[in-house]
């Protein structure tokens, strides 16, 4: 085998320092190795080459190419005024990552890894390190702090010290350390665990003890083939006489108890056996230390809204079960909640609260709901929903079994408080879109108030996904991205600007909002006009449609016959459509008329009647123009002097019609020999057409 070059190929870096101002110093020991031959040299012979070099804090050396197929050792350096020796450990976590050609670069890692998903931080203290030798002791404590859901990694100095924790005290209270240490030197095959139970004595005897569960796992490392005896004389070495644990294990610490708060509102809860009491706020957890999960817990849970019907037990379990709870408003109306209780580590017990549907209106109008062929309307619905909308999503469960499992929607009694409101056809709660008619009936003969939603049933994401979110929107939403004041109508209501019974349906669209439409007239053409408000004297675009996905150009003229762009986009968006208003300046115009002739040409849009909409463009110049009505055909008339017209499509590219027009030339011929000279100057000839190209 061919020697290897000498070149720096391997950098190895020390990224761990002890607490406080202590640093640690590590002996690297790499040599060469391969898993068919074993340790090997340049000569190609197996050699027990070995390269010893000190790290400290923060440092880094090369290791010659030579040596790439290696193992790499590290141990402790010890304090100079200490006569403790520590040995090289039997295999050292470390990775390599490439950098460039030829060059790899290994960190070393720390031994073990705690970490934490409490509220309260806990203060670690690993203590009395392991003597490498009889009669040589080094025996000193180093503190270290695991703030809540963090990992914090033990130096190697300490990596086979007893651990004792505790959490850190509060303000006028406190606890000491746990009497017993966390074992993990007991687990020596791969992923192995255990579980246990911790209790820290309080200092005040008034305040019940902190507990927290210990879930400890062996890491996936290879099983170590050999253990070198530790001594026999130190008091901290492993479970079995002779077993020497390579560290490569994570310590998970938990509470007993652990409340998570699925629902929008605040959960309030209260824990009997205990007396411990609180509230959870929506999204977020919270962990009850003073809880034995190895005995029964009773729990009452209830929200503002919300009272509670009855207790929940919680039994040591090693399966996850889910549980039914029921909750009244204050009309005595019924409301059915989850809870999912499921064991976690250690024989932890972690509770989740939940509800099954989530109603969600986001339509801008009041909007009652009930599950179809109940006489009431479903709980936690109160005068106050019947005037405005909530903001707060609805909780809803079916109640009624002998019922149908659908929900019927109205509109508020107080949005049109002359008529009466309607319940919707019924809807499904499974997932998918639908659309739905919700009608207010007027007691005299005028037509009934109709306004259309959107539904859009769907589990939700994450950890919500056991919870069906049913979001109620407006068929349509505007979205003014434009610089400019809008004025959106339907086009029935678009044809004066005196009317004040038409002015009440308008809307007024400010640059940068968004706004639910509904139309104020389902009887009428569905078709939205808009004009600008800060434009004076601005009449009112063509009206088009916005149920289905288009983008187009409105030419919006005013009383000076100037023309204004508005881009259009109409896209869809679950069960809504999306009218996007932007400015049309930083873009080219949909067409350009160009004029090459010697004579102002009149074009306007096929099939418009009102003057106003005829423009003229002067001769040798052009003009950006959009379609005044999108509704009408893509066709464009052209009108030259004298009357002659051609009609072109827009939609095709080819060469139209030739437009003429008429122009009175007169030529006089003289004749140039005296005896014609009197008849040719009577010789008139007349040319009148002219062709436009």
């Amino acid at each position: 085998m061919a020697p290897y070059p000498d070149e720096v190929n391997i950098l190895v870096i020390n990224e761990i320092a002890n607490e406080g101002s202590r640093t640690s110093s590590y002996l690297v020991h790499p040599h060469p190795f391969c898993e068919l031959c074993g340790p090997r040299n340049t000569s190609g012979k197996k050699a027990n080459a070995q390269l010893i070099r000190r790290l400290s804090p923060g440092s880094i050396f090369p290791v010659p190419l030579k040596l790439i197929d290696l193992e790499i050792n590290v141990r402790p350096v010890p304090p100079s005024n200490s006569r403790s020796v520590f040995s090289f450990s039997n295999k050292t976590v470390f990775s390599t990552s490439l950098l460039k050609l030829g060059m790899y670069e290994g960190g070393v890692r720390q031994c073990h890894a705690l970490n934490t998903n409490k509220e309260l931080p806990f203060r670690l203290v690993p203590a009395g390190a392991i003597p490498a030798c009889s009669g040589c002791c080094f025996i000193h404590n180093c503190t270290l702090q695991v703030a809540p859901k963090t990992t914090v990694a033990i130096p190697l100095l300490y990596a086979w010290a007893r651990i004792l924790v505790r959490p850190i005290s509060p303000v006028g209270g406190g606890w000491l350390y746990c009497k017993e240490p966390l074992h993990w030197m007991t687990l020596l095959q791969l992923r192995q665990t255990a579980s246990d139970l911790r209790e820290c004595p309080v200092i005040n005897t008034q305040v019940p003890p902190f507990r927290f569960c210990v879930h400890v796992k062996r890491d996936n490392f290879p099983v170590d083939s050999s253990y070198p005896s530790p001594p026999s004389s130190s008091p901290l070495s492993a479970a079995r006489q002779g077993d020497w644990v390579q560290p490569g294990h994570s310590i998970i610490l938990v509470s007993p108890l652990t409340l998570q708060n699925l629902l929008p509102y605040d959960l309030h809860f209260k824990v009997k056996t205990t007396e411990n009491q609180g509230r959870v706020k929506p999204g977020e957890d919270s962990s009850l230390h003073s809880i034995d999960p190895t005995e029964s817990i009773t729990l009452v849970l209830w929200t503002d809204s919300f009272m509670s019907s009855g207790e929940i037990n919680l039994n040591p379990t090693s399966s996850p079960y889910v549980l039914a709870v029921k909750l009244e408003d204050f009309n005595k109306r019924i409301l059915y909640i989850h809870v999912r209780v499921r064991p976690h580590y250690g024989g932890a017990l972690k509770v989740i609260v939940y509800a099954g549907y989530w109603l969600i209106n986001k339509t801008g109008l009041p909007l009652i709901f009930k599950q179809e062929g109940v006489s009431h309307d479903a709980a936690g619905q109160d005068k106050e929903h019947e005037v405005a909308r909530c903001a707060a999503p609805l909780l809803f469960s079916f109640t009624d079994r002998d019922a149908s499992p659908m929900l019927v929607a109205r509109v508020g009694s107080n949005l049109h408080p002359e008529a009466r409101a309607q319940f919707c056809h019924k809807l499904p709660l499974t997932q998918g879109t639908w659309m739905r008619r919700l009608r207010v009936s007027r007691l005299d003969s005028r037509p009934d108030h109709v306004y259309v939603v959107g539904v859009d049933v769907r589990p939700g994401r994450g950890r919500y996904r056991d919870t069906y979110m049913v979001t109620f929107s407006p068929r349509f939403q505007i979205e003014n991205r434009s610089s400019h004041e809008l004025t959106i109508a339907q086009k029935c209501f678009a044809t004066s600007f005196k009317d004040p019974s038409a002015q009440s349906t308008w809307l007024r669209a400010i640059p940068g909002c968004w706004l639910p439409f509904h139309w104020p007239r389902l009887d009428k053409d569905q078709l939205l006009c808009i004009c600008l408000r800060d434009l004076p004297g601005s009449y009112w675009s063509g009206g088009f449609l916005i149920d289905k996905i288009d983008s187009f150009y409105l030419n919006i003229r005013d009383i000076s016959g100037n023309c204004s762009f508005i881009r259009v986009e109409i896209i869809i968006n679950d069960a809504t459509y999306f009218i996007v208003f932007t400015d049309a300046d930083s873009v080219p115009p949909p067409f350009r008329i160009d004029n090459f002739s010697e004579v102002p040409i009149t074009y306007f849009q096929t099939g418009t009647q009102e003057e106003r909409l005829r423009t003229v463009v002067k001769p040798r110049s052009c003009v950006a123009y959009a379609w005044d009505d999108v509704m009408l055909l893509p066709h464009i008339t052209c009108i030259a002097p004298g009357g002659t017209s051609a009609t072109y499509n827009m939609d095709v590219l080819d060469e139209g019609a030739r437009l003429t027009y008429e122009n009175f030339i007169y030529i006089a011929f003289t004749g140039t020999f005296s005896k014609l000279a009197d008849l040719c100057s009577d010789i008139m000839y007349d040319i009148r057409y002219v062709y436009l190209f």
